[in-house]
């Protein structure tokens, strides 16, 4: 999949969904990563598919994979848990946050 599928607002009505499918990939191969570097065996969350009427639950279990590989390595990251939807800059800024975030774990990940 990569790391450039999670670098642009998704468009299209399906866009999300595709978005959302491309993170939850992304997360269980950081995840995996993180837990053979780390020597640990992080929770696997339920994030896919996406729903926009459990949109919310799934930000926060999101949220939980960001914070699990965040404290495994010793990173910041955002809170990535609230999202207005209907806010097109809000969601700019958020995918924003959220691809440099990844990215800062996928480059971390190289180096050790």
């Amino acid at each position: 999949m990569g790391l450039a599928n999670l670098l642009s607002p998704p468009s299209g009505p399906n866009g999300w969904q595709e978005f959302w499918f491309n993170n939850w990939i992304d997360h269980q191969t950081i995840q995996q990563a993180v837990n053979k570097t780390q020597g640990i065996n992080n929770e696997t969350y339920q994030i896919d598919p996406w729903s926009d009427a459990a949109k919310d639950e799934l930000l926060q279990k999101h949220q939980l994979y960001h914070n699990d590989m965040n404290s495994a390595l010793g990173l910041n990251g955002s809170d990535l848990s609230v999202l207005d939807f209907k806010d097109k800059e809000a969601v700019k800024n958020w995918v924003n946050s959220h691809y440099l975030e990844h990215q800062s774990v996928r480059l971390y990940l190289t180096t050790i």
